[in-house]
């Protein structure tokens, strides 16, 4: 029986939904799969690296996918450098980077397709009593965010296109930060206290839902800026934005929706931000209230929910997914959706669709740190006993569709251990409802089935036996990669918007 339906799910998902198989090769991997690329988006050519604990392929794809050049060479993680955390490109050399557990050392690995020569240099960083919070890669560096323990104080180590490293200080003591009990404390206690979980790092150049912004504690970054969010006081969203050019740092604090009679001790919130707004959601037992506003904290919209949804549109479903068969339940009732949210880590969360936005809030499970959880991504390379912290914001990975066992990242109340930002489009027992919303703020009458979000989702449940996922974007296409672990090939396909 489980046969026939997986063969009707595959009929049915590569039937309907706009997705291509664009190339599959053969690949054998062993331990410790990972997978890393870089996207030229004047030229749209796509550099590939799949790599496990003996070597890395780096593979040149254009932009149908198709191999133009590959390079096989030694693994970094045979030394013990057992991350991909960002790249740059210099002279023709595409330079790939890695970090040891501690990030205290950092290898650069270049490749150089026309020559075909391959290089490697390797740089300390003097750490001191200090925390990872994030790394990106923007405006060809590598950024390297990290903290003080016990103070206010941040620190960008920047990584230019000659591997030269540049340390600057980022001194916030002067700043007000309050903790979950409005006392001030120092940032640090805000951000990598054990109490509060770890940071989470979100990607928004792909598409999301519930799981990839469900953690109170958030870094967004752009080309020009980084910005770290802090939910965990329930009256405001704490702002700390830093220019990567001028690393001039602004502290905001904006005010979190009013329900009026809410309890402090049994309130909860999150917040997401998009472009120049912000999301922040506001959970009681009996309300939900959602604010849209601009960065100074201008209210352009609400929305209320509570014994009725009062949301101005037809089309949206408020959906519990989750069943032993993989199917959506219909919730009808608002109070139903309110005590199914109350009991899950609240979240909210946003992606371009077209020029409207595409808004899920609702909630994931809360899971104790025994629990398993089904992984999709890291893919399935994620191990226990990695941080957080190991995160890249040019490529996007993907984790928990629901269905099969994996490895298993740690989720506890409001909080959750992730290895690196990822994607999931669908948790077990999640409940959520998603909407369209124009540039205003108002509700689109638009059925959401067909959003890219639920294509992938479901498709990604119709496999079987998969690694070392990744999902990107070139120009207005998504493209999905996946290890077969069965038949030892990797596996792209696209995915139309």
């Amino acid at each position: 029986m489980r046969k026939i339906i997986l063969a009707i799910l595959l009929f049915y998902y590569g039937s309907c939904f706009s997705q291509k198989l664009l190339n599959s090769f053969p690949l054998p991997l062993k331990k410790d799969k990972d997978v890393f690329q870089i996207v030229d988006k004047e030229t749209h050519i796509t550099t590939f690296f799949v790599s496990d604990n003996k070597k890395v392929k780096a593979l040149l794809l254009d932009q149908n996918m198709q191999i133009k050049d590959s390079i096989t060479t030694v693994s970094p993680k045979s030394s013990n450098y057992s991350n991909m955390i960002g790249y740059n490109k210099s002279n023709g050399n595409i330079r790939l980077f890695w970090a040891s557990e501690d990030f205290k050392n950092i290898y650069a690995q270049s490749f150089n397709f026309k020559s075909k020569s391959i290089g490697g240099v390797t740089q300390q960083l003097p750490l001191l009593n200090e925390k990872v919070l994030g790394n990106f890669s923007e405006n060809n560096k590598l950024y390297l965010l990290t903290i003080v323990e016990k103070t206010s104080m941040l620190r960008l180590y920047v990584f230019d296109e000659n591997f030269i490293i540049k340390a600057y200080a980022i001194d916030l003591k002067e700043r007000k930060f309050y903790d979950e009990n409005f006392k001030l404390s120092p940032l640090y206690d805000n951000v990598l206290s054990p109490e509060f979980g770890n940071t989470q790092i979100v990607n928004l150049d792909v598409p999301s839902r519930l799981s990839g912004a469900a953690n109170r504690r958030k870094i967004y970054s752009n080309k020009k800026e980084i910005t770290i969010a802090l939910d965990h006081n329930i009256n405001f969203t704490q702002l700390i934005v830093i220019d990567l050019e001028t690393l001039k740092t602004e502290v905001n604090l904006i005010t979190m929706p009013f329900i009026e009679d809410s309890d402090p001790q049994n309130t909860k919130t999150n917040s997401f931000l998009f472009e120049d707004k912000i999301y922040q959601i506001k959970l009681t037992r009996k309300k939900m209230k959602i604010d849209l506003k601009d960065l100074n904290g201008t209210l352009i919209k609400e929305y209320m929910i509570n014994d009725s949804i009062d949301l101005g549109l037809k089309n949206a479903k408020i959906l519990k997914t989750g069943d032993d068969f993989g199917r959506d339940k219909i919730i009808e009732k608002p109070l139903q959706f309110l005590s199914e949210v109350y009991n899950k880590n609240l979240s909210i969360n946003c992606v371009k669709y077209g020029i409207d936005s595409f808004v899920t809030f609702g909630a994931v499970p809360v899971i104790n740190r025994s629990q398993s959880y089904h992984n999709f991504n890291l893919m399935s390379t994620m191990r226990q006993n990695m941080t957080p912290h190991n995160s890249m914001n040019m490529q996007m990975q993907i984790k928990n569709f629901g269905g099969r066992p994996g490895p298993s990242p740690q989720f506890t109340e409001q909080f959750i251990y992730l290895q690196k930002p990822f994607n999931p489009f669908s948790t077990p027992e999640e409940v959520y409802c998603s909407v369209i919303l124009d540039r205003e703020g108002n509700f689109l009458d638009r059925n959401t089935d067909d959003f890219i979000v639920n294509k992938l989702g479901a498709f990604y449940n119709s496999l079987q036996d998969i690694s070392t996922e990744t999902l990107f974007k070139v120009d207005n296409n998504y493209y999905l990669g996946y290890y077969d672990n069965k038949n030892k090939k990797y596996i792209i396909r696209n995915f139309a918007d």
